[in-house]
């Protein structure tokens, strides 16, 4: 059993090791990473929407309204933290200027 279990996990590190070759490997396109990231968030979201959800409010620690609003919260307040720092990020290279921080 431990034999299995340590091959298997070799065999997931080298799959992933592949994956991350094959991305980096590849000429970096905006357009390739970004549906990358996409479907990396597309899945954090669907899984904790479908599964990790569902279960919170199936152990019933807390209220389904008190789990329901925190979740809504939490979307709200990492859409404008995200907003935010969008807003602050600088585009000096796009304006043709150097940014060091020397």
């Amino acid at each position: 059993m431990l034999v299995r279990i340590v091959l298997s996990t070799l065999l997931v590190s080298i799959i992933s090791l592949l994956g991350i070759f094959i991305v980096y490997g590849v000429k970096r396109r905006k357009g390739f990473l970004r549906a990358l990231i996409s479907l990396a968030a597309g899945a954090l979201l669907s899984v904790s929407f479908l599964d990790l959800l569902p279960e919170a409010l199936e152990q019933g620690y807390f209220e389904s309204r008190t789990i329901l609003f925190m979740t809504l919260v939490s979307i709200l307040a990492f859409f404008l933290l995200e907003r935010t720092f969008h807003w602050h990020h600088c585009r000096c290279e796009e304006a043709g200027e150097v940014h060091r921080d020397d």
